[in-house]
């Protein structure tokens, strides 16, 4: 009878302990439920907020990027008033003012249509050349570059190809002569020189552009890529920040360093490229 009854004491008190386990497990499943919910939930939003985020983002970099043709093509018509006076408006002059202006329009349009696509997953890639893109940024500030008496020079030992967006990578280069031909003026410097070269290192193609426009401040030059950080009173800091973002989404890296010379200070910026679509010939 002793042994019943202990039989039984203990069989309830399995029983007891098996329910408050199992009502721990349900409990258990319960907040892991809930917790996964939440997880899913904060993903969402978070990539909602990253998307606002690289919104936001690109609107700067479509503000800063608009500014230079804009300036440009107030340029063409400040000129014309003048032109006219004194008479040098010809059949040949509207040809070649229309042809800047409708280059300018381009790449306004191009913008656009960058910002449009920014987000999309399907986004389309393109072959181009390195040397030819370079080309066609410098020419689209020719007026600015002749204006301010810089004597650009590009050098290219090696052309390249390289897959991703030809008007992001042409706005790295409309970037970086903008901010040369700035610190050209505001510090008056009289020698005013930038040299773009392409070259190859085993296997890597590297370009150099260097100027000589006084260099960077010591106090930014190891965050210059970093968003917000500029060297002008007015400047929004994403300059280069939007050129560190392009060149990393080509497979590429930037640096930069100060240099000085006998009659020259200024800076040296390197990109480096490894994977190439093939050396052009």
């Amino acid at each position: 009878m002793k042994n019943f009854k202990a039989y039984r004491d203990v069989k309830r008190k399995l029983e007891k302990r098996e329910n408050i386990e199992i009502e721990n497990l349900e409990n258990f499943v319960a907040d892991f439920e809930k917790l996964f919910f939440e997880k899913d939930t904060l993903d969402s939003k978070l990539k909602e907020l990253s998307r606002k985020s690289s919104m936001g983002e690109m609107i700067d970099i479509i503000a800063h990027q608009w500014k230079q043709p804009l300036t440009i093509i107030s340029l063409y018509n400040h000129m014309l008033p003048a032109d006219y006076d004194y008479g040098i408006i010809d059949k040949e002059y509207i040809d070649s003012l229309h042809e800047k202006v409708d280059l300018q329009v381009e790449h306004l349009l191009e913008t656009l249509h960058e910002f449009r696509d920014f987000l999309r997953p399907d986004r389309k890639e393109e072959t181009f050349s390195a040397h030819e893109t370079i080309k066609s940024a410098v020419f689209l500030l020719e007026d600015i570059i002749k204006g301010n008496q810089i004597n650009l020079k590009i050098s290219a030992e090696n052309d390249f190809s390289l897959i991703g967006s030809k008007n992001d990578f042409k706005h790295i280069f409309i970037n970086m002569v903008n901010n040369s031909k700035d610190a050209f003026v505001e510090k008056e410097i009289s020698k005013r020189r930038i040299d773009i070269n392409i070259i190859k290192e085993d296997e890597k193609f590297i370009i150099e552009y260097i100027d000589t426009a006084g260099g960077v401040p010591q106090k930014i030059l190891q965050n210059i890529f970093e968003p917000n950080i500029t060297t002008k009173s007015t400047g929004t800091g994403m300059g280069m920040y939007m050129t560190r973002m392009i060149i990393e989404k080509l497979n590429g890296h930037i640096e930069v360093l100060n240099y000085s010379s006998v009659d020259s200070i200024g800076a040296k910026f390197r990109l480096e490229f490894r994977e190439l679509v093939k050396e052009k010939v």
